[in-house]
């Protein structure tokens, strides 16, 4: 069957048919065969396409990719076209609002990407039908709604309807629990729900990945936030790998239960209220590559005196922000053996599921920012604004891949090692407010990748050092 040339064609309606065979000519901006499976379509980024309606056809296969091309398209109807073998859809970053659309009949769908979006309403709803968006797909593995407005609701009776759901994404979405359904699952591993206003407990999954960072209270609730002691027990054999629960209101101690977290990576209790002395124990983590403690009310000593205090595969420390006192002994840095390591990884970021990127905040170059994703080069430490004495160092020479070093707001006297002008993947190096003397040592002139240098509000004298990377530096550092 043949079409004639048709300009500027804004519907095609192929509504009840069977083709086994039926050519779409460029005419229409879209070139491509209908014969059993979907194609792989050419779709032209200049079409005037608006509405394609391919109801009751006889397709199978994937939706193609370049489908995205038809800008102007805003109704595209699939409706019993049988596309039961299609496992993967992705309709994120789109403009779709209203309700959840009911994918009940995609029985093979495993990864659904609706984030990025205006859905709202709730989730699920209390009418069955709709109900079955989530509960009737039997294979659904990943699920990701986050930036959409949507609300839960209490759902009874629904377990023996649920998808084999691992991986549960619901980011800024402004929900205070946690879907009925979804509580009910077993065999979740990856949940990110940060970034709403959750304040109910925390259901008990063996999760590789529990992202709960920034679920604060907005406006008025009558059961509070995330708060409190940290009520997770993680028991033995557990697979955590990331645990982020930053910027909350958890208080007390860390639980110590992270012990059995032998494949732990990324621990962020960043900006809440734990009061508690540093969790030397956390060193029997084989594994652990990332701590951030900012912001709490941790205090008291480093405590030097217990033997192999060493985390050989830290890649990121952030204690700043807290109340630590003592001497800055060089045996904290001495075993950061990742530090040491000049090495291309093999990987551009530590890499956690298919989908997930491990998300923290750190100061950089004079500016507190947040990365998505965490980079395997950025090599940093952050003891800024404690209460650290003595002097600093010689051991940090050693740690030749260190990108941000961040010891101000601190006690520090002596003098600026000469020696962390080895230092040469220097990016960022704040000595500020601390107690230092004698005069700035000319090797860090060489640091050619320095951007930031701050050496403000210490007792320093002699001339500053001229030439190469100095050059560079405006006046208020």
């Amino acid at each position: 069957m043949a079409i004639g040339v048709v300009e500027k064609q804004e519907h095609l309606n192929l509504a009840f048919n069977h083709f086994n065979y039926f050519h779409i000519p460029s005419a229409f901006g879209v070139n491509f065969d209908l014969t059993g499976n979907l194609p792989k379509v050419n779709w032209s980024s200049s079409s005037s396409l608006k509405m394609l309606n391919l109801v009751s056809s006889s397709f199978s296969g994937e939706l193609p990719d370049s489908i995205g091309y038809l800008k102007p398209l805003n109704s595209l109807n699939l409706t019993s076209c049988q596309i039961l073998q299609l496992t993967l859809l992705d309709l994120s970053e789109n403009n779709l609002d209203g309700k959840i659309p009911n994918f009940s009949g995609l029985h093979n769908l495993q990864t659904l990407h609706l984030h990025n979006n205006s859905l709202n309403g709730t989730l699920p709803s209390c009418d069955v039908v709709e109900l079955r968006t989530f509960t009737n797909l039997k294979n659904l593995d990943y699920l990701d709604l986050s930036y959409n407005s949507l609300s839960v609701s209490t759902i009874n009776n629904i377990n023996n309807t649920l998808p084999k759901l691992r991986s549960f994404y619901m980011t800024f979405c402004k929900i205070k629990e946690f879907p009925d359904f979804f509580k009910a699952l077993e065999n979740v591993e990856q949940l990110d729900v940060s970034n709403n206003e959750i304040h109910e407990k925390i259901p008990k999954w063996n999760l590789e990945i529990l992202d709960l960072r920034s679920n604060l209270i907005q406006g008025q609730l009558p059961v509070p936030p995330l708060s409190g002691n940290i009520p997770m027990m993680f028991g033995m054999g557990n697979q955590l790998e990331i645990l982020n629960l930053n910027g909350n209101q958890f208080e007390g101690p860390v639980t110590r239960s992270l012990t059995n977290c032998r494949q732990l990576q990324v621990l962020d209790l960043g900006n809440n209220k734990i009061n508690d002395t540093f969790p030397y124990w956390l060193r029997s983590l084989p594994e652990l590559r990332v701590l951030v403690l900012r912001s709490n009310k941790f205090h008291g000593p480093i405590d030097n005196s217990k033997p192999n205090l060493s985390f050989p595969k830290f890649r990121i420390v952030d204690l700043s922000h807290n109340k630590f006192t003592g001497h800055l002994s060089g045996r904290y840095f001495k075993h950061f053996k990742a530090m040491r390591n000049k090495t291309m990884p093999n990987e551009k970021y530590l890499s956690f599921g298919s989908y997930y990127q491990a998300s923290i905040a750190v100061t950089m170059k004079g500016s507190y920012i947040s990365l998505t994703g965490i980079f395997t080069l950025f090599i940093t430490i952050d003891l800024s604004s404690n209460k650290f004495n003595g002097d600093i160092p010689n051991v940090i020479r050693r740690l030749n891949s260190l990108i941000v070093l961040n010891l101000s707001h601190n006690s520090l006297t002596g003098f600026i090692p000469f020696s962390l002008g080895d230092l040469t993947e220097f990016e960022s190096l704040d000595l500020s407010s601390n107690q230092l003397i004698g005069k700035i040592p000319n090797q860090l002139k060489s640091l050619t990748f320095l951007e930031v240098f701050n050496l403000s509000c210490n007792h320093l004298d002699g001339p500053i050092p001229q030439g190469e990377q100095f050059d560079t530096f405006v006046n208020d550092s």
